[in-house]
């Protein structure tokens, strides 16, 4: 009769490879599952970062009231319409030579005044533009 001895040896042996072997499953899958983390994470950022940027847009510059300043219209040198969809109110924002911005009631008589004195004054200097433009051809 005969023992057979590489039987003994593999039967040793086998616990410590089958340990070995699932200590490495366990790697793989705990690697797979920090990718699958950060990948998730990434997803959910870039949809609630385009979800913002989707409804909200840009912050607009708006008036939220308006205001009974009345500056001389010489200090007018621009203005922006603005309506009630964006912002809570409609008005117009007049920018000064200084840089100032002032809101008025698009229907008062002054700021219909300021608008039109703006829009005369634009005018006026795409004519001067556009005769330079003659005079250098």
């Amino acid at each position: 009769m005969l023992i057979s001895a590489p039987t003994l040896f593999i039967s040793s042996v086998t616990p410590r490879a089958e340990e070995f072997a699932i200590e490495e499953q366990s790697r793989g899958f705990i690697l797979k599952m920090r990718l699958s983390l950060v990948v998730a994470a990434l997803l959910c950022f870039t949809t609630w970062m385009s979800v913002v940027h989707a409804t909200h847009g840009p912050v607009p510059l708006c008036c939220m009231q308006w205001s009974n300043t009345r500056i001389p219209l010489k200090r007018i040198v621009g203005y922006t319409i603005q309506s009630e969809g964006v912002c809570p109110i409609a008005a117009v924002m007049f920018q000064t030579k200084l840089g100032k911005r002032i809101c008025s009631d698009p229907n008062s008589v002054w700021a219909k005044e300021a608008i039109l004195k703006v829009d005369e004054e634009k005018e006026k200097e795409n004519i001067a533009r556009e005769n330079e433009e003659c005079m250098e051809e």
